[in-house]
């Protein structure tokens, strides 16, 4: 557990966080960069009354319940999370604020070596799609990689060979699809998939009867078979309208919770 607080500054880098560690900024300043997290159950970053000088950058968050950016109390506030991977992990955040997403991958396997070995194989998406300012440049003075071997302070080492499957061999979709959503009606955690066929901007909301907003999620998906879940467990038992915008269509569904 790693907390930092009443105007401190932190710089995190290159760290590995896992089972249940957590980061806390609390009124101070932290720089998070090129760390991976993964297996955390509850809110793996927690960001509150955070300074201007804050961000998230050439992370990786696999399987993770949640990130969490709770924000200040000032007006327009803006926080900086770009150029990441997460994997499995819900993002959410307030809305009264500036949120600033630039490249990141969502939803799309990072493709480590094995579940104890973090070196990013030969096709994971990961590589050189960390954040472009030189100031972030690997050791080898490429462009950022992603996760705990990228970046000023990470280590240089041959990428394991991947999986031999082309491009070419990966059946794509022909159209932007929402799937129906899995388990309907649902308990506590719910299932949708989507489909986009070219690389596109997505994002979810999800309304109560009263028109409020009670989950949203958004990024930039690569082509291809896409699905993550969304968790109504602190939400009151009814019906949730689900609106999906994938590129320039939109597709609406409903959703029931019953607890």
């Amino acid at each position: 557990r790693v907390i930092l607080e009443d105007g401190s500054t932190g710089l995190l880098s290159n760290n590995q966080f896992v089972q249940n560690s957590w980061v806390e900024c609390l009124e101070s300043t932290m720089q998070f960069t090129n760390n991976i997290v993964t297996d955390c159950m509850d809110n793996a970053i927690t960001f509150d009354n955070y300074t201007d000088d804050s961000f998230i950058h050439n992370n990786i968050f696999l399987r993770n319940i949640a990130v969490c950016y709770v924000l200040p109390d000032q007006e327009n506030p803006t926080i900086n999370a770009s150029y990441n991977c997460f994997d499995d992990t819900l993002v959410y955040h307030t809305r009264n604020c500036t949120f600033v997403e630039e490249d990141n991958i969502v939803g799309i396997s990072p493709l480590f070596e094995d579940e104890i070995d973090f070196r990013l194989r030969e096709e994971s998406p990961c590589i050189n799609a960390g954040h472009p300012d030189e100031a972030y440049n690997d050791v080898d003075g490429s462009r950022n990689d992603m996760g705990i071997y990228g970046g000023q302070f990470g280590e240089e080492y041959v990428y394991p060979p991947g999986l031999s499957i082309r491009p070419e061999d990966v059946e794509l979709p022909q159209a932007y699809s929402l799937g129906a959503l899995y388990p309907n009606p649902f308990n506590s955690t719910q299932t949708i998939d989507f489909a986009v066929p070219r690389a596109s901007d997505v994002r979810f909301e999800v309304f109560n009867l009263n028109g409020q907003l009670v989950f949203e999620r958004g990024g930039r998906y690569p082509a291809g078979y896409h699905s993550f879940s969304w968790d109504g467990k602190n939400l009151a038992t009814g019906l949730y309208v689900v609106q999906a915008t994938l590129g320039k269509q939109r597709f609406v569904q409903k959703a029931l919770l019953l607890k």
